[in-house]
């Protein structure tokens, strides 16, 4: 097991500033004011801590679980039959205007895709799954994910509810 491996990639990212901004403001006291040593360093530092970070980050990147991330999940009861309802949840999913990348009606499952944003740098995994209770009610399970982000900032819960506002329209 590597030291890097140890940390998180936040204290990964930090500890290599800090090595270098160590590292390069000892190494600058021992020049003259205006040489061009100095110069050069004060040009190449910026550049030489980009590539760090973008190292650091495209390692912890591959470390990163694959669909890891920040999930909400809310059920919705719903009082119409499941066939019933199947079709309208399809109909919401094009009225919020998200791309569905799988549809299985016969089974009430239904996976859309939502672009990035600014609160999703990666996008959304949204998951619909209809449940048939009874005769006359349904369950509406919806989970939204952001696909490899820890944080997502109160956008799940707000594609939720947008889904959630669409879907009762049609029902109502």
């Amino acid at each position: 097991m590597s030291l890097l491996q140890i940390y998180s990639p936040r204290v990964r990212i930090l500890l290599v500033i800090a090595f270098l901004a160590i590292f390069v403001f000892s190494f600058m006291r021992s020049f003259p004011n205006g040489s061009l040593v100095k110069t050069m360093w004060f040009i190449a530092f910026p550049i030489v801590m980009t590539l760090m970070v973008i190292l650091i980050v495209r390692q912890t990147w591959k470390d990163f679980p694959e669909g890891a991330g920040a999930t909400s999940e809310r059920t919705i009861s719903v009082h119409a039959p499941s066939e019933s309802v199947i079709p309208e949840v399809k109909r919401a999913v094009e009225q919020c205007g998200w791309h569905l990348t799988e549809a299985d009606p016969s089974k009430g499952h239904f996976k859309c895709k939502i672009g990035r944003n600014l609160r999703a740098f990666n996008g959304h995994i949204f998951t619909i799954d209809v449940k048939r209770l009874s005769d006359s009610e349904s369950s509406i399970n919806v989970r939204c994910e952001t696909y490899r982000q820890i944080v997502d900032y109160g956008s799940n819960n707000m594609r939720i509810d947008q889904f959630n506002k669409a879907l009762n329209a049609l029902l109502h």
